[in-house]
């Protein structure tokens, strides 16, 4: 793809013998010959050298809302910069955003050229505060990702990361000293699911978002896409359920979202919107505060409640969120009524987190 050309050394590889090189990005450490790509497509060797090569490549960038990205618990109805990129290192048979994602299908005129100051410069001019890495899976776009945040967080702009998380420990911490939020798919517990759906494999997924939440130092939320006839059963639920629980937290918030037929997955209906209220029902007998229904319009399950008062804090109707019931607190929202820190997270407002820099 002419479109794929930039000329931006990779980072996280190592030199081979016979000009090869083993990529160290995703799990599957791909050895990649001269003048040969990745798994992902958009990682080339050339000579010995890993070019990072879709680096500033883009899709139409998009302001949207934080809802958008399954994060309810972080400055709830703020406006988003939606960057996404091109290729993926999965191979979902139900992508929901497979025209990006699957080099194949890709128009080369949806693929436009950025510089990481214009993208920051844009959300400068919106007023934006949050740049997310989105749509595809900003797992193979590690280097653009790296710079732009660097630079947005100089003038105080927050950097979401929304990704399905097949990366290596050190991609994955590479990518925490820079990302704030992170929206972590978790696609099921069951290896063979991975195996048989995404092309990958559990086991990364599952170490790196804890490799993640075990820094204490990021905003997470989990979203787990409810496929039908593949993860739609209440073992699948309750695997999730218990795995955050016993190695993240029961503060959490889950998000039981609602797959449609896409891709090379569309003999099957949409999962009923009583499936995912049943998922919903386990996961609050089970003990987790805040577990929500993603695309589902116009339901209680969008909605954020006190976890010690049951008071209604945040009202959404579809991506349009609300928030009546909350108070600012020092880093935190409080209920209105019952005077509870809530865990949602706030803007930082002290000038101390950001320099005014032009770009």
């Amino acid at each position: 793809m002419k479109k794929l050309n930039a000329n931006y050394e990779a980072r996280l590889y190592k030199r081979l013998s016979g000009n090869k090189v083993r990529c160290s990005l995703c799990p599957r450490r791909c050895v990649i010959d001269d003048g040969s790509t990745g798994r992902c497509r958009v990682r080339m060797n050339e000579k010995g050298k890993l070019y990072a090569i879709s680096y500033g490549r883009a899709v139409h960038v998009a302001e949207e809302f934080i809802e958008t990205e399954a994060v309810f618990h972080f400055e709830p109805g703020s406006r988003i910069l939606s960057v996404g990129n091109v290729g993926c290192n999965l191979s979902c048979v139900y992508c929901q955003n497979w025209r990006f994602s699957q080099l194949d299908h890709i128009n080369e005129n949806d693929i436009f050229e950025y510089t990481p100051e214009q993208i920051v410069r844009m959300a400068l001019e919106k007023g934006i505060k949050v740049i997310s890495w989105t749509y595809n899976d900003p797992a193979i776009w590690l280097e653009f990702v790296e710079d732009t945040a660097k630079l947005a967080r100089r003038h105080g702009i927050y950097n979401l990361f929304k990704s399905a998380l097949f990366l290596t420990p050190e991609a994955i911490e590479a990518f925490m000293d820079v990302i704030d939020i992170f929206s972590i798919s978790v696609k099921s517990l069951d290896p063979d699911f991975y195996r048989r759906f995404t092309g990958g494999w559990i086991k990364p997924v599952i170490e790196g978002t804890q490799q993640i939440f075990k820094g204490q130092r990021h905003h997470m939320e989990i979203s787990n896409l409810i496929v039908t006839d593949a993860n739609d059963n209440e073992k699948d639920y309750m695997d999730l359920i218990n795995w955050v629980k016993a190695h993240l937290s029961v503060d959490v918030p889950i998000h039981f979202v609602r797959f449609h037929p896409n891709y090379k997955y569309t003999h099957v209906s949409r999962p009923t919107i009583e499936t995912l209220e049943r998922a919903r029902e386990l996961a609050k007998a089970s003990g987790i505060r805040h577990c929500y229904l993603g695309n589902v319009f116009m339901h209680e399950g969008a909605n954020t409640y006190c976890s010690v008062c049951n008071s209604l804090l945040v009202e959404r109707r579809g991506l349009n969120a609300e928030p009546i019931g909350l108070e600012s607190g020092k880093e935190e929202y409080i209920c209105r009524r019952c005077k509870n820190r809530t865990q949602i997270k706030m803007f930082h407002t002290e000038e101390s987190f950001y320099e005014s820099i032009e770009v």
